[in-house]
C-alpha cells in the first residue's frame, strides 16, 4: 500500500525503506518481480515464493497469506 500511496503523492521520490519488510511472491502474479528489484527500495527481511495464487492472493490463498504473516512478525516481537 506503501508504493501507491507515495507514487500518486510524489513519484519516483519516496527513496529506500529500512523498515522489515516482507514479499509474498505466487507465480501467477500479473507483475512478477525479480528479488533484486524489490531489493534496491526494501530492506527484503523475508522473501517467500509459493506454487500457486495470483495477484490477489488475500481472495485466493488465504490461508497461505495468513500463515507468511505470522511466521514474518513472530520474530519481531
Amino acid at each position: 500500500m506503501r508504493l501507491y500511496y507515495e507514487t500518486v503523492r510524489n513519484p519516483g521520490g519516496f527513496g529506500r525503506a529500512e523498515v522489515p519488510t516482507a514479499m509474498l511472491m505466487s507465480p501467477r502474479d500479473m507483475f512478477p518481480t525479480p528479488r533484486e528489484w524489490v531489493e534496491r527500495s526494501f530492506r527484503v527481511d523475508r522473501w517467500t515464493e509459493i506454487d500457486r495464487g495470483g495477484h490477489f492472493l488475500e481472495w485466493e490463498v488465504p490461508e497461505l497469506v495468513a500463515e507468511d504473516l505470522r511466521a514474518f512478525y513472530r520474530p519481531l516481537r
